[in-house]
């Protein structure tokens, strides 16, 4: 199948949210049904922050409801990050010890560790490999009971990294690269990428700190160091509370500042993990991982969905520039009815991944595979601006007036469709108003979020197993010619950069008048 393709001319890996954790299941109420599953599908997922974050919010309402997470990501790094994170803290994190919670901080947001957290972590991925010597192995292992890998390429491409967690020598060439890229990138975030910990806090490291492998080794080649240069622990948390006990009129140095807001990172990570333990114990949530193109995903779970039987047969690769067929034969052999493979989810969220393939590609291939419920949702993220004004941004990013594209794919934005929103964008309208106005026809950034849903679904009280889920239920009849048109409007927009007439044009401007700008060239 055709598909989107890049070049990846600079590679960065991205181990650590940039941006704060999100409740994922926010627009989900509480049910009665005591054997309720709900199905996340996390595309271009990073790090767990917001299933921690999830599972955390749903403590107090839901205490019947299981959560099964689906997440994808092409950088194998970031998923085997994501399996130490989680069965760290189902091994060893505890209400009374605090050196376990310090340790797992240490080694998921620390690119220096000390030696005796190396050590557990070498211990742990000792750990890891042996219970992942193949797919059945795993999925009997106590790890697979919370832990499953949808395919044996996502498993082997894992257990790469764990290798090299265990053996790894952390003393040469290796910490090397770490330190001369903490150094390149200190000029421009102080602090962490001067230290290597989080909140500069060098005291844990002893007197020599050693090259965590979890941030020493990605996809990157030649081995280079590939840590994105705008990484920093603290933006993964919700940090306004280190400040809601200051009196009005207080002052804090910034140190004192920077300590508050450790603390108070640390201490919402410590409740999260603490939720997470508890929901393990209780075998209520389930994470899927997938290593591959986010839209191959969607497109062979479409498959799924419209096969009337199961099949694992491969229609679409792996990854782009790989030749590996992606079969999703992960469960072959689970008897765990708890988990059943998932094809429809209530949630679909795709972090930025917008941003990379395009927000249409992404909505087409993710629109079929939401549950016909009222309450399912499709959330997506944008960090680049698609225009200059705010208002006209996903507009231009749809490359169609928004009203139009919802009737004909489906699903609609909750603002469209109530007048409304509770996505807060005051303060990146504040940051963009402060952007000099030489710098603003550059790329800027400028956080969207949007919830999109169907407004043409079941009534509240179908079950979300309902066997009427995928069929339609209402065709909107539309005349030919008008949708000839869009499509071809749409499609000029799309691939306006090929139009000869829009470069002659822009050709003769600058032949006439050296000294002409066009916002084309």
């Amino acid at each position: 199948m055709l598909s989107p393709i890049y070049i990846p001319l600079k590679y960065w890996m991205y181990p650590i949210g940039n941006t704060p954790a999100v409740n994922l299941l926010r627009d989900t109420p509480a049910s009665n049904e005591r054997e309720e599953t709900l199905g996340v599908l996390c595309l271009a997922c990073g790090d767990p922050r917001s299933i921690l974050f999830t599972l955390w919010s749903e403590t107090v309402q839901n205490k019947e409801r299981r959560y099964h997470f689906t997440c994808c990501d092409t950088e194998p790094a970031i998923l085997a990050r994501n399996v130490v994170l989680l069965t760290m803290i189902a091994d060893y994190h505890s209400t009374t010890d605090d050196t376990t919670g310090h340790c797992i901080w240490n080694l998921f947001y620390h690119m220096l560790i000390s030696k005796s957290d190396l050590t557990v972590l070498q211990e742990h991925a000792a750990k890891l490999l042996t219970a992942s010597e193949s797919l059945q192995t795993w999925l009997t292992s106590s790890y697979g009971d919370y832990v499953q890998l949808t395919n044996e390429a996502t498993l082997t491409e894992l257990r790469q990294y764990w290798s090299q967690y265990k053996t790894m020598d952390v003393s040469g060439r290796v910490v090397a690269n770490v330190r001369e890229g903490m150094s390149q990138r200190s000029k421009e975030i102080a602090t962490y990428w001067v230290t290597g910990v989080a909140g500069g806090d060098c005291k844990s490291l002893g007197k020599k700190g050693h090259a965590n492998p979890m941030f020493a080794v990605s996809s990157a080649p030649s081995g280079e160091f590939a840590v994105h240069y705008g990484t920093e622990p603290l933006l993964g948390f919700h940090l306004a509370e280190a400040f809601r006990k200051l009196h009005c009129g207080e002052k804090m140095t910034l140190a004192a500042q920077g300590d508050r807001l450790v603390e108070a990172a640390k201490t919402q990570f410590t409740a999260w993990c603490q939720t997470f333990k508890k929901f393990v114990e209780h075998r209520r949530v389930c994470v899927q991982l997938f290593c591959g193109d986010a839209l191959a995903l969607c497109h062979q779970l479409q498959l799924r969905v419209a096969s009337t039987k199961q099949t694992n047969a491969a229609r679409f690769y792996t990854k782009p520039w790989k030749l590996q067929p992606l079969r999703l034969d992960g469960q072959d052999g689970c008897n765990d009815s708890r988990w059943p493979s998932m094809s429809r989810f209530d949630v679909v969220d795709t972090s930025n991944l917008g941003d990379h393939v395009g927000l249409i590609n992404m909505i087409v291939a993710e629109a079929p595979l939401l549950r016909n419920h009222p309450t399912s949702i499709l959330c997506t993220e944008s960090l680049l601006a698609a225009s200059e004004d705010p208002k006209t941004s996903l507009s231009n990013a749809l490359e169609s007036d928004v009203a139009t594209f919802s009737l004909l794919i489906g699903l609609a934005p909750i603002g469209l469709l109530a007048g409304t929103t509770l996505e807060a964008v005051s303060n990146e309208a504040e940051l963009a108003s402060l952007t000099p106005s030489s710098q603003r026809q550059k790329q800027s950034q400028y956080r969207l979020r949007i919830h999109w849903k169907s407004p043409d679904v079941q009534p509240f009280s179908a079950p979300r197993d309902s066997e009427s889920e995928g069929k339609a239920v209402k065709r909107e009849k539309v005349d030919a010619s008008e949708l000839a048109a869009w499509l071809f409007s749409m499609y000029k927009k799309m691939f306006a950069k090929e139009d000869v007439s829009t470069l002659f044009s822009t050709a003769q401007r600058m032949q006439s008048n050296h000294f002409s700008t066009d916002l084309q060239r």
